[in-house]
């Protein structure tokens, strides 16, 4: 059976923390997406709010609490990536290349 489905940002963040450590002892993102049955896509269209909670968890101010009455975690995922700065984007991809972020890409329009 599936894992329960993620609905809040905590949720992403543990799901994500998950993944990466799996990726990171089987060295294969598709067999640790496999590992937790969870679809690629899903995990992308979440990633900016893992990444923003782990590389900059002071930008959380400006974004603000994720709100399920409001907006969809997806709406919210484009409100975190729409916070990433240049500075903390290359901090991102620094991180995604040495393994300490899953090097995973996702497309958001800004």
């Amino acid at each position: 059976h599936s894992p329960p489905a993620v609905k809040d940002a905590d949720g992403v963040l543990c799901r994500y923390k998950k993944i990466l450590t799996t990726f990171q002892r089987l060295k294969s993102m598709s067999r640790a997406f496999e590992h937790h049955r969870v679809d690629r896509n899903t995990v992308a269209l979440t990633t900016p709010i893992a990444e923003l909670l782990l590389v900059a968890p002071e930008k959380l101010a400006e974004v603000g609490e994720f709100d399920p009455a409001k907006e969809r975690l997806l709406d919210y995922s484009r409100r975190c990536f729409l916070a990433l700065d240049p500075a903390t984007l290359q901090k991102v991809q620094a991180l995604k290349k040495s393994k300490l972020l899953l090097p995973i890409t996702y497309r958001f329009k800004r």
